[in-house]
């Protein structure tokens, strides 16, 4: 869905620029090399392929990034976090979809995870990465952090070729970006946790940039809220969940539908939102503020406002 550009246009307010939080453990992600090479086109199925992980200290996952690209596909990339039983991924604890971005080719890019998880210091746990073909294998040629790597053939996972140089970076908090700040938090249903996030930062005539989300219950009514005041208090959607938050006033809501599909879907995966915000190549925005949050409907809520919502964006122009 094509937001206009006009949208960007009003009552931008000035705020203090900031960088991205650091993650809490990261392998080879100092540099920008990566390996030259790309996924094959599976005809039947997308690709699964995964990378053991021992976490050398306790931490939460919230989100994850891999250094990668696309250049053929317009789809989606997922990233999860597998548990371990003999050393292959045995169940899925939590993941995300993003929306793929072919410009620039290759960059930190990846999803929050629809469930925070607790990763236990010595554990073997499993990152994987499905996408649709043709994928920037996220490895750096000569890295210094070797995982062991498994794939799945006809649905069932076998061991890779070898270790592999993961180029990789797990935060303990919601993604953000340079100039782009995390709000509030967001509420939970069933399946987990509907959240919002940027893989790029908010500049001046990105045309690129976009409004992602992932997590959401499959095929509904899902919106995205624009608001200009950065101070809004986040207050309890009336008539919800008393744990569902308002985070932004609301100048701008647009619809679109969560996904249904997997990551080749054209639209969307399931329970993805995406929502496309170029941002035009006008100085005069440059320091203006516009805060953002998604909401969907969910048929599952006891509560007379049937709905979730994310946590809240304040994306500072520039």
């Amino acid at each position: 869905m094509k937001t206009p550009l006009t949208l960007l246009s009003f009552a931008l307010l000035l705020a203090s620029a900031r960088a991205q939080t650091p993650p809490c453990d990261a392998m080879n992600d100092v540099s920008t090399s990566v390996s030259s090479a790309i996924y094959s086109l599976n005809s039947a199925s997308p690709n699964y392929n995964a990378w053991q992980y021992i976490p050398s200290a306790n931490l939460t996952a919230q989100a994850i990034q891999l250094f990668t690209g696309n250049n053929y596909f317009k789809q989606s990339l997922a990233l999860e976090i597998w548990s371990d039983v003999a050393g292959l991924p045995a169940t899925r604890l939590a993941g995300g979809f993003w929306k793929i971005t072919q410009t620039p080719a290759k960059e930190w890019q990846g999803t929050n995870l629809d469930k925070a998880v607790s990763l236990a210091q010595g554990t073997k746990y499993w990152i994987v990465l499905i996408d649709p073909g043709w994928t920037v294998v996220p490895i750096e040629p000569g890295g210094t952090t070797m995982l062991p790597t498994a794939r799945q053939s006809g649905g069932v996972w076998v061991a890779g070729s070898g270790p592999q140089a993961l180029k990789c970076r797990i935060f303990c908090n919601l993604l953000d970006q340079k100039n782009v700040a995390v709000k509030g938090k967001a509420c939970s249903w069933s399946g987990g946790l509907g959240t919002l996030f940027v893989n790029q930062a908010p500049t001046i005539g990105n045309v690129e940039f976009k409004l992602e989300g992932s997590g959401y219950p499959v095929g509904t009514s899902t919106f995205a809220i624009l608001g200009a005041n950065p101070s809004w208090p986040s207050i309890p959607i009336p008539g919800g969940d008393p744990l569902c938050f308002l985070h932004t006033d609301i100048l701008v809501s647009l619809n679109t539908t969560s996904g249904t599909g997997n990551v080749r879907d054209p639209a969307a995966a399931t329970g993805q939102v995406v929502f496309a915000l170029p941002i035009p190549a006008q100085p005069s925005l440059a320091g203006g503020v516009l805060s953002v949050q998604l909401a969907a409907a969910w048929s599952g809520s006891s509560y007379p406002v049937q709905a979730v919502s994310s946590n809240g964006l304040l994306l500072t122009l520039y």
